[in-house]
């Protein structure tokens, strides 16, 4: 077979069952390790916030920082279907 030749093989690589609007947590070391190894500037929003976790990280990196989510998962961020959005 050449490279150039396409296989086509069933993907695998979910090895739990898919969760509903795709919510799923990092690890907090995760977002933590983000914004000390990346520099950011301006305001960071993170439209998909799930529980706060990576804003919850940029505030405590310094960073001015808020989030929303496509359901109400915790109180304080806003509900906010991103994909909708329009641009301006």
């Amino acid at each position: 077979m050449t490279i150039s030749e396409t296989v086509k093989r069933e993907r695998k690589s979910h090895v739990w069952a898919r969760s509903d609007d795709d919510w799923y947590v990092e690890p907090e070391w995760v977002s933590k390790r983000l914004f000390e190894s990346e520099h950011f500037a301006g305001d960071i929003w993170d439209p998909c916030c799930g529980t706060g976790r990576i804003v919850q990280s940029a505030r405590a990196a310094g960073h001015s920082s808020y989030g929303s989510d496509i359901a109400e998962r915790s109180i304080g961020y806003g509900v906010v279907d991103f994909f909708a959005m329009k641009r301006t």
